[in-house]
């Protein structure tokens, strides 16, 4: 397990979650850009996005602002 998967268990209900530049220079949402840091980014708005204890979203200012709060 990794610490993406187990920090959850540390967050108390309610907190919010903020991770900048979640989409990084419009690279993320290539499909065909497969440099490291954008598979990564991918990875990790897909895992907020399913989190079934995360209600979250992507503000597109800027390189990208995901927003989670804790359920």
């Amino acid at each position: 397990m990794n610490s993406r998967q187990t920090s959850g268990s540390f967050i108390f209900k309610g907190a919010l979650i903020t991770a900048d530049n979640v989409l990084w220079k419009g690279k993320v949402a290539d499909r065909n850009h497969q440099e490291k840091k954008a598979v990564f980014l991918r990875e990790f708005n897909e895992f907020v996005a399913k989190h079934p204890k995360l209600e979250s979203i992507i503000v597109p200012i800027g390189d990208g602002l995901t927003v989670a709060r804790v359920l």
